[in-house]
């Protein structure tokens, strides 16, 4: 009984739907980070235009299938359908698997009486259709696309694999770059500061316009530098920390340096003075005549990526330049 009653529901929306999508009952907007652009509506559409349904029924999980009886692709973790919340969320999954062609999705709930039970249904839906002769007080059942034109995004941002990788992981919206795609004025920040590539915090990166080889518009994250030095306009992720500015330990009587990664002593001004030049990411102990000096490490402190130096007390202080047993060697 219950499979007739759908098949005469479908029998008249096939007569009775039009081809003209209904009207927003809502703004059409952004739900970040969901880069479509949406609004709740009053959506019907033919059983050929259903892509995925959805069904939970009592205290069971949601199974979900094609109208052909199928597992429904990119469906593998159904949501609770007890509340629309789930199948919203189901449908904004599935149309960033990708699947473009996906339009909209209607809720529902309705009471079976044989076992005393509720059913919830979600639809994923290739075309949302108004109802002739529909009236203004129709449920909303669901939410649909509503976009005018082509909504502007950034591509996301891709970690690297660098000994001390800056990331931009502070952004305006609330945005993840590393997860999601960005909209256009996304702005991000670095989290940490670098003196090689000179990186401060209060340098940004922003989602904006530009054009390509041929002229066309696309959008990329343009570097903007606070001492006045603009980097490449398209960044594509993580920037490397290099050990910059170098630090020097002069090679005296009775000066050891003993790194995790060996550095040999050089004269890197031609004048014929020895000194140890750390220039990569790094640990060593520093000695004066078989005294502990400090341990000097390239790492981030306080949001500050440099040269620490820790010493028998546990402090840890940030060097540059050079270092030195005895004065009058720097």
């Amino acid at each position: 009984m219950e499979y007739y009653f759908s098949i005469v529901f479908f029998a008249i929306i096939v007569s009775t739907v039009s081809q003209e999508k209904p009207e927003c009952k809502s703004d059409c907007e952004i739900e970040l980070p969901f880069m479509v652009k949406t609004c709740a509506s009053v959506c019907y559409a033919s059983p050929e235009d259903t892509s995925c349904i959805c069904t939970q029924e009592g205290g069971s999980s949601a199974e979900c299938i094609t109208p052909k009886g199928e597992p429904c692709p990119d469906v593998e973790d159904p949501k609770d359908l007890t509340s629309q919340t789930g199948c919203d969320q189901m449908w904004k999954d599935y149309v960033n698997a990708p699947h473009d062609e996906s339009e909209a999705y209607t809720y529902s709930m309705h009471y079976n009486p044989v076992n005393g039970s509720s059913v919830y249904t979600c639809r994923f839906l290739n075309a949302c259709n108004a109802m002739r002769d529909a009236s203004s007080a129709d449920t909303i059942n669901g939410r649909r696309r509503c976009d005018t034109e082509e909504v502007k995004v950034c591509e996301m941002l891709k970690h690297e694999d660098f000994p001390l990788p800056i990331q931009f992981t502070v952004c305006t919206h609330n945005t993840n770059p590393y997860e999601t795609k960005a909209l256009e004025g996304t702005v991000c920040y670095p989290d940490i500061e670098c003196n090689a590539p000179s990186i401060r915090k209060d340098d940004t990166v922003t989602c904006t316009s530009s054009k390509d080889a041929s002229g066309n518009d696309v959008f990329v994250w343009y570097y903007d530098s606070k001492d006045g030095s603009n980097r490449d306009e398209n960044i594509l992720g993580d920037i490397n920390c290099t050990a910059g500015p170098k630090l020097r330990i002069a090679k005296q009587s009775g000066t050891r340096l003993s790194c995790l990664n060996p550095v040999e002593a050089t004269a890197p001004d031609g004048d014929g003075k020895l000194f140890y030049v750390l220039d990569q990411p790094n640990s060593c102990v520093f000695l004066c005549d078989g005294i502990y000096i400090a341990t000097l490490v390239f790492e981030v402190r306080n949001g500050q990526a440099g040269w620490w130096a820790e010493t028998d007390g546990g402090n840890a202080e940030l060097v540059e330049g050079c270092l030195q047993c005895w004065p009058g060697y720097c």
